[in-house]
């Protein structure tokens, strides 16, 4: 029978090489092709395996070019060739007719299953020109729609040029780090930093660069295609296995903060309870930054943390089944963190695709894989969607928060897409209320609905908070009530009132507490207008609790009787910060007072000479004569002994010098060369012994400069250059 069936095939492969070679098709070229990636099919495909899967993205290369192909298998194989264009079927005779990369035809030339395989060039006389390999447009890519977005419809696999993409979004990936090297992520790359190890952050464990191809891989006709394939990528490295360092993560939170990150993706979670990674993620998100994190896998009834913070979008993981989603529970029991168990008002933000394991990706070498899933690609998913939305909405100028991000996404989410599998939820029915929101938070993210309903979201402040109405719900608060948590303080005030690593919170009444710990409750800064968030509003040295409470001075000025010492200076120097004349008190009796020492001069006010010149401070601040200047004041620095640098003190200047027996002489303390001869006053009294008020001391016709540099001496009138004295004769 196989005998037979080899003679049929044989006949077949003639009378359809007969026809093309009618229709003038080309025989096939003989180019050498090399594929690294292909050289393990043999080791992993025995002659025993009698169901065959082949990936035809496995074996193309970018430009790799396709050629349409026949193909007979042998009659006892089954063999499925994914991700190519099949032109005919072959039944009877297991067998196809189809376009498929050049290096997988070569490939299947030489494997064991197969009895024919006959190439064709495609032909130039047809115009339609040549094929070259694609992107993969992977499902959960394409179920959440982002390719309707940056392409052109449904299926889309290339960016159409003007189409929202990512481009220009700062993502920052907080992760194992990633493959920098690797071509589907190397173009988006744009810098990072490894606070594990130091250095680069180059990935050695591959989860960082399995979520980055998912959030960003690039349009470059091979490999994968990512949600937003022209972000701006940052990376944090954090660890090199699953279990990333807690403190690592901090850093790199700030460092995104820092760095002026537009979103912060984080496909982690722990259920130990973080401060520090709870103040991280709470000033990111006030600082405008969309923070993303995973629900996590244990399938505990907990969300894990981050995700579990109010601050951040907690992403679920769900899996096809029947052409419907349902709550992902992987091998092991392991599954996205909600059960039974969980609490219907304790939700998750949203759901995204992830599964088990299934998702095409970037992988370590430059490789790509299938083997990717659970609430980590779910969460990178979600973090590509908000860079779709946040381009969007910069080219129609919307001005959308974290929280409005969130809230378009919560509105615009599948909420009729969900089914139930018996044997994962016993006992539940699909209509059942609550169902989806306790399985599935707000529905299933569709960033192609998401971008539509921005259009008709409304930026509005229902109740005057200073907080929109999408940013109070997805925070929780009360959009009809200024003051949802009735401390006396409104949302909007305590939502703006932050700094790093400490803020005040709008779901919580915390009147009574004292965030900036300065003395002063919360509800008192407040009323006071003084910055609860800052213990010393006015920056003087004094919290704003010892100003209000002890000395009665204003927070906000740091000197509050304007005699120019500030509050803490008085208070620490024995001197009453209410009483404007301290300022003039002249304590080291220099002639300047105690304020304009201070606050002014920056003067030791103990100390009548600061400089140590010769001087006193007032002397240099009121101004001086020198007797030779009489006509005018010499006014010199107190803080710098030697105002024009010229070596002499402005004390030695005013006093004068004994210069060769012949008196005195004076030279000006603001200039260094007083005479203007070339030579500077130190020079001329220390090293040439000359008069620093004359520019010619021996009167021999020579400046003393001249002298100097033609080596003669500037205080013998008989030595001067081209004279014959002793240094030139």
């Amino acid at each position: 029978m196989r005998m037979r069936e080899s003679y049929l095939k044989i006949f077949c492969v003639g009378i359809i090489l007969l026809f093309f070679v009618g229709t003038s098709v080309p025989t096939v070229s003989e180019k050498e092709h090399s594929k690294s990636r292909t050289s393990g099919w043999k080791e992993y495909l025995p002659k025993d395996n009698k169901h065959i899967i082949i990936d035809a993205t496995d074996f193309c290369d970018k430009n790799d070019q396709l050629c349409k192909t026949i193909i007979f298998f042998k009659s006892d194989v089954t063999v499925e060739i994914t991700n190519i264009e099949i032109i005919d079927f072959y039944e009877n005779l297991n067998g196809l007719y189809a376009s498929i990369p050049y290096s997988l035809a070569e490939y299947l030339k030489h494997s064991w299953f197969t009895d024919y395989v006959v190439l064709f060039e495609q032909s130039s006389a047809s115009g339609s020109g040549s094929y070259y390999c694609q992107d993969t447009l992977d499902w959960g890519v394409d179920d959440i729609d982002a390719e309707k977005v940056w392409g052109t419809s449904e299926g889309s696999k290339d960016v159409a040029p003007d189409h929202v993409s990512g481009e220009g979004i700062k993502v920052c990936l907080i992760d194992s780090g990633i493959d920098t090297d690797h071509d589907d992520l190397l173009p988006n790359y744009k810098g990072g930093i490894d606070y594990f190890d130091g250095g680069t952050p180059e990935d050695t464990y591959g989860h960082g660069t399995a979520c980055a191809g998912v959030i960003s891989a690039i349009d470059n006709q091979w490999g994968t295609i990512g949600v937003a394939p022209k972000i701006d990528l940052y990376v944090v490295r954090a660890g090199n296995d699953e279990m990333l360092s807690p403190s690592a993560i901090n850093a790199g939170i700030y460092w995104a903060i820092d760095q002026g990150m537009d979103i912060i993706s984080m496909s982690h979670g722990s259920h130990v309870f973080d401060e520090d990674m709870r103040r991280g993620v709470e000033e990111a998100y006030r600082r405008g930054i969309i923070v993303v994190a995973g629900a996590g896998n244990e399938n505990s009834g907990h969300l894990a943390k981050p995700a579990a913070y109010i601050s951040v979008l907690g992403v679920g993981s769900v899996e096809q089944y029947n052409g419907e989603y349902v709550k992902w529970v992987g091998p092991n029991g392991r599954g996205s963190n909600y059960d039974d168990t969980i609490n219907i008002f304790d939700y998750l933000d949203f759901v995204a695709p992830g599964g088990t394991e299934d998702i095409y990706t970037t992988t370590l070498n430059n490789g790509h894989s299938n083997a990717f899933g659970g609430t980590s690609a779910a969460t990178a998913h979600v973090a590509g969607v908000c860079a779709l939305m946040l381009e969007n909405a910069e080219k129609n100028n919307q001005q959308l928060s974290p929280g409005d991000i969130r809230h378009i996404l919560q509105e615009s989410a599948q909420k009729d897409c969900f089914a139930i599998d018996a044997n994962q939820i016993s006992g539940h029915q699909g209509d059942e209320i609550g169902y989806v929101e306790k399985y599935h938070g707000s529905g299933l993210v569709n960033v192609r609905a998401a971008i539509d309903y921005s259009f008709q979201y409304i930026l509005t402040d229902t109740d005057g908070d200073g907080l929109t109405d999408g940013e109070e719900k997805a925070y929780k608060l009360n959009f009809l009530d200024s003051d949802s948590d009735g401390d006396g303080m409104p949302d909007g005030w305590e939502f703006a009132q932050f700094a790093r690593g400490c803020y005040l919170d709008p779901c919580i009444n915390d009147a009574t507490s004292d965030a900036d710990e300065d003395g002063l409750t919360n509800i008192q800064e407040y009323q006071g207008l003084t910055n609860p968030v800052n213990s010393d509003t006015d920056n003087d040295g004094l919290t704003d609790g010892e100003e209000v409470n002890i000395y009665g001075t204003n927070p906000f000025r740091p000197d509050t009787d304007y005699d120019g010492l500030s509050d803490s200076w008085e208070v620490a120097n024995g001197y009453d910060p209410l009483d404007p004349a301290d300022g003039s008190i002249d304590t080291d009796g220099d002639g300047i007072g105690n304020g304009d020492e201070t606050s002014i001069y920056n003067t030791d006010y103990l100390d009548p000479d600061t400089d140590n010149d010769g001087l006193t401070d007032g002397e240099e601040v009121y101004g001086f004569t020198v007797p030779t200047f009489i006509e005018r004041k010499f006014y010199t620095d107190p803080t710098n002994p030697d105002t024009d640098g010229d070596g002499l003190t402005d004390g030695e200047e005013k006093a004068g010098f004994d210069i060769a027996g012949v008196g005195e002489r004076y030279t000006d303390p603001t200039d260094p060369d007083t005479d203007g001869d070339g030579l500077d006053d130190r020079m001329e009294v220390a090293v040439c012994h000359t008069d620093p008020r004359d520019t010619d001391t021996d009167d021999d016709g020579y400046t003393d400069y001249e002298e100097f540099c033609a080596g003669t001496d500037p205080t013998d009138p008989t030595d001067y250059p081209g004279g014959g004295g002793w240094l030139n004769p």
